[in-house]
């Protein structure tokens, strides 16, 4: 961390601590620590850790820091890891905006709300904003061709769904960016996009809901999970069960600090996401700090193919059958693959991991099978067998290991249920 970004740090700690709302000032006040106690650098990790439920359980106006006035929009994010209600207010992004070319950019955003804080974003680079639907394709795509876009802002589902009606009313060669979010790019997806937008330089950022894009993906890599370091945030890697700030090039859990005054500015705030700080600057042009992204800290979602994969919704599915496998020693590989009988179109597959509790016959194995993609759910209302009979998976896999009486199994404290596979 640079002096410069200490002495924001330091202008955020006594703005949030002298400010009207109190939300800040009572939970240092509980954990007995003062601005005054950060001194240096070294100090950062003095700063206690904020976390999202403490955000989830906090009034909406009590962690509002900024007045009405200086305020952009409220909005809302259910997270990863429930279906609760979860109230943001917000000003545009914070980050730096993107560098890319593009003049008139094509907007899909999947919530309403964030289509004002996301089209100023690009405004701050003098892009002209065009607001698609990403219900009504085919009139997107005509309005792309009378506007004449040259750039696409979308999750990479939205980009693939897109690609066949802007080729009926473009010329797909003149998208020049594709700019990607929302979603993991695995590298059989990227392969897939280029193929479907040839000239298109393909970029990602890192972002969550609370605060907005917090890094770009480094042009250097063909790994679309490591991002620059943006300068309105500090970065650390923490021990996720004891907090312990981590050295560079440790993995852990990924912790950001914003360095701007905002409605809601976010102090040693746990994303959830594991990952490391590398040790050395990234071999682009810009040669920057960098952070990679590996998964969720306690694996309990993967988004994928504009589906949520949850893990709580798996460990139901698969307790459905406990007298014939061990509801606490299974995983759920994703993997993306190319298939030619879907027009090289690329698909999550499930495969699922299973210990028995005593040798499955056929009959016993495909009652399993069943069971569980019939009774686990990867959306509000869609389970994982109707998902592949409309096409959003293809059919899962299952591999089962027998477990003799005499072997013991360990249950492990945390497990890694979902394992995500580029």
């Amino acid at each position: 961390m640079s002096e410069t970004s200490f002495d924001k740090l330091k202008e955020v700690l006594l703005f949030v601590w002298n400010s009207a709302a109190p939300f800040y000032r009572k939970k240092y006040t509980t954990a007995g620590f003062d601005p005054a106690m950060v001194m240096s650098l070294k100090d950062l990790s003095r700063i206690p850790l904020l976390t999202r439920q403490e955000l989830g359980m906090c009034n909406l106006w009590d962690r509002s820091y900024l007045p009405l006035e200086e305020t952009l929009v409220c909005g809302y994010t259910s997270g990863t890891t429930s279906n609760e209600l979860f109230p943001l207010v917000r000003n545009t992004y914070i980050a730096e905006a993107p560098d890319i070319e593009s003049k008139k950019l094509l907007l899909l955003s999947m919530q309403h709300w964030r289509v004002l804080v996301q089209a100023e974003w690009f405004r701050r680079k003098g892009i002209f904003i065009v607001c698609g639907d990403i219900k009504n394709l085919p009139l997107t795509a005509e309005l792309s061709r009378a506007t004449g876009i040259d750039a696409i802002y979308a999750t990479p589902t939205v980009a693939l769904l897109i690609a066949p009606a802007l080729k009926k009313t473009i010329d797909i060669r003149s998208i020049k960016t594709l700019l990607l979010y929302g979603e993991s790019l695995s590298k059989s997806r990227r392969e897939t996009l280029q193929k479907e937008f040839p000239d298109a330089v393909i970029k990602t950022h890192y972002a969550f809901s609370e605060v907005g894009p917090m890094g770009f993906s480094c042009p250097a890599e063909s790994d679309e999970s490591l991002f620059h370091h943006d300068p309105h945030f500090i970065y650390e890697i923490i021990n996720p069960d004891s907090g312990e700030v981590l050295p560079e090039g440790s993995e852990g859990e990924l912790v950001i600090t914003t360095l701007e005054k905002m409605p809601t500015p976010l102090i040693r705030y746990k994303t959830g996401d594991a990952g490391m700080i590398l040790p050395m600057l990234c071999s682009c042009p810009r040669q920057q700090k960098t952070f990679r992204i590996s998964g969720r800290v306690g694996f309990d979602t993967i988004k994928v193919g504009g589906l949520e994969l949850k893990a709580a919704s798996f460990e139901v599915g698969v307790a459905s059958v406990s007298e014939l496998v061990n509801p606490d020693l299974f995983e759920v590989h994703v993997y993306e693959e190319t298939t030619p009988e879907l027009k090289n179109e690329v698909k999550p597959v499930l495969v699922f991991k299973l210990v028995t509790t005593h040798p499955l016959v056929e009959f016993e194995k495909g009652y399993v099978q069943d069971t569980i993609v019939r009774g686990t759910m990867v959306g509000p209302s869609i389970s994982v067998k109707k998902a592949e009979e409309l096409g959003y998976l293809l059919p899962s896999r299952f591999e089962f290991r027998d477990v003799a009486p005499q072997d013991v199994i360990i249950t492990p404290k945390k497990r890694r249920i979902l394992i995500r596979h580029a």
